[in-house]
């Protein structure tokens, strides 16, 4: 039989299971699809604001305590844990697997089921679009990582090109403190969000 390590709240059980190979499982105290942190706030709080996260400000998920609680929005709760989750990606058991399945990917994606997969998916992702006027947009806004002044036809646009968009994930991910020596060797996006 596996771990169950049980605390109660507000007269309901909680339960986490240390041994569990779900990481939420190991980590969290819950009970029917509820969380013992977010209850806790909603508790002394009210209602989590829509897309909102609750932090355990000490890193530690089993003290949940109010005054370890901070409501905090989506992304600064990853970047909170982008080391954490970086490092979760990193373990020798994935670089094996990964290994392991990269010549099986790429020998498929030349393979002529690959190939065709590719076709039908590039037809039915065109289809949606075809028929359809486009009208040009020219949108200004600001690149999210460099700060450079650009147009682009979508509303959504957050970088000004591509090397931006790679350093801001590497950044976010903890993988790298880059900063793009702005801007003329840039690859340009030619549209889209």
């Amino acid at each position: 039989m596996s771990k169950v390590e049980t605390v109660e709240f507000n007269g309901r059980k909680y339960r986490r299971y240390p041994e569990s190979s779900n990481p939420a499982h190991r980590r969290y105290f819950g009970r029917s699809g509820a969380r013992l942190h977010r209850d806790v706030w909603e508790y002394h709080n009210g209602p989590v604001p829509s897309g909102m996260h609750i932090h355990h400000i000490d890193g530690d998920t089993g003290n949940n305590d109010i005054q370890n609680l901070a409501c905090v929005s989506r992304a600064d709760h990853w970047k909170e844990h982008a080391e954490e989750l970086s490092a979760r990606s990193r373990t020798p058991e994935q670089f094996e697997h990964l290994e392991r399945i990269r010549p099986k990917a790429s020998e498929w994606h030349r393979s002529e089921a690959g190939r065709a997969w590719h076709r039908e998916h590039a037809q039915r992702s065109l289809a949606k679009t075809w028929g359809k006027p486009r009208p040009v947009v020219q949108i200004p806004y600001q690149c999210t990582w460099c700060g450079q002044e650009a147009i682009g036809n979508s509303p959504k646009r957050k970088y000004c090109c591509v090397a931006c968009q790679s350093a801001e994930s590497r950044f976010r991910l903890g993988r790298s403190s880059y900063e793009h020596p702005h801007h003329a060797a840039c690859v340009r996006f030619d549209g889209g969000g």
